[in-house]
């Protein structure tokens, strides 16, 4: 018997064999949280001085098993390109990096994984 698609149109029958070979993709997901230095949820800056070292930890996983890679990056308001340094694993699910502070103003930083 022949299903009924929304158009009106009949449908050939699904039986078990035909859909072996559909795999459903998922996105991956990665959760990246618990980012450390941080003021209130990002709400004030924190503040360092010239040559000193920012240490960056988070916590860092995905869906299933897969090997991750974590950057992070950062760069002075007054520049335009991003500098990018490697995340090393710690413990557990627990990433950390750093960067130091090269001139007065306002930094950011990000992660990606």
């Amino acid at each position: 018997m022949a299903r009924k698609l929304n158009s009106g149109k009949s449908a050939p029958p699904i039986t078990g064999g035909e859909n072996r070979a559909i795999q459903p993709t998922f996105p991956r997901k990665v959760i990246i949280e618990n980012v450390r230095p941080e003021v209130d949820g990002g709400r004030f800056p924190i503040k360092r001085t010239i040559g000193e070292r920012v240490e960056v930890t988070a916590d860092i996983f995905a869906d299933g098993h897969d090997v991750l890679y974590a950057l992070l990056r950062n760069r002075h308001t007054s520049q335009q390109d991003w500098q990018e340094t490697p995340m090393e694993p710690s413990v557990n699910d627990r990433w950390q990096g750093g960067f130091y502070v090269s001139a007065q103003g306002r930094h950011l930083y990000t992660l990606q994984a």
